[in-house]
């Protein structure tokens, strides 16, 4: 058993890391350009949200388009949200669901996301450790949440949506509230316990 040392390169993710700040970087920039030059998007005008349109109500077999290409492009925003792309998980949780019979306007939102992809291709995760200044002056855990009412087209339902942070993203999540919630108030309390459990649990590791 040999150690290389620290960490600086992993499965497509740069690893940067600074002991005198305690800080880590973390991007994926030569991938993110691979990927966009693989789909042909790199020369598509950027835009600054992911998901800029509400989708139409699914109707099967209209204007349906090749599913084969719909599922790559899928497959390879998939591997960057759970690394890097933490900020796109809202729009891919969507466009998922349209991978077996996708449809144009599917592929426009998609591709909706890989023009989002080329302006922030730059970015990074940045987190600072303990011994950070916000770490010290804040000294626990701070969660950010939202949820909307009847989002979803097809089934009328809700999305809660979270984001936790201690010196820098701890988690961060998108998921369809698993009741049908009856108003606005119902879905924002919906998510404000997901938000506790979540900060409960975090506040005991």
């Amino acid at each position: 058993m040999q150690d290389p040392g620290s960490a600086s390169f992993c499965l497509g993710m740069i690893i940067e890391r600074v002991r005198d700040h305690h800080t880590i970087d973390i991007h994926q920039h030569s991938y993110i350009r691979t990927n966009l030059a693989k789909f042909r998007m790199d020369e598509y005008r950027p835009v600054a949200m992911p998901m800029a349109m509400k989708l139409q109500k699914w109707k099967p077999k209209v204007e349906a388009h090749d599913p084969t290409i719909y599922q790559s492009m899928i497959g390879s925003l998939m591997y960057m949200m759970t690394a890097t792309g933490l900020n796109m998980a809202c729009a891919l949780r969507v466009l998922s669901r349209y991978n077996d019979d996708p449809s144009n306007k599917h592929m426009v939102a998609l591709k909706l996301v890989f023009r989002y992809l080329n302006s922030t291709k730059n970015w990074r995760l940045h987190s600072r450790g303990v011994l950070g200044e916000s770490t010290l002056r804040d000294g626990a855990p701070r969660c950010n949440m939202d949820s909307d009412y009847a989002g979803c087209p097809d089934g009328y339902e809700s999305t809660s949506g979270l984001d936790i942070t201690f010196g820098g993203a701890v988690d961060r999540r998108s998921r369809e509230q698993k009741l049908t919630a009856q108003s606005t108030t119902y879905a924002e309390y919906y998510a404000f316990r997901v938000c506790c459990m979540r900060l409960t649990q975090i506040s005991h590791l």
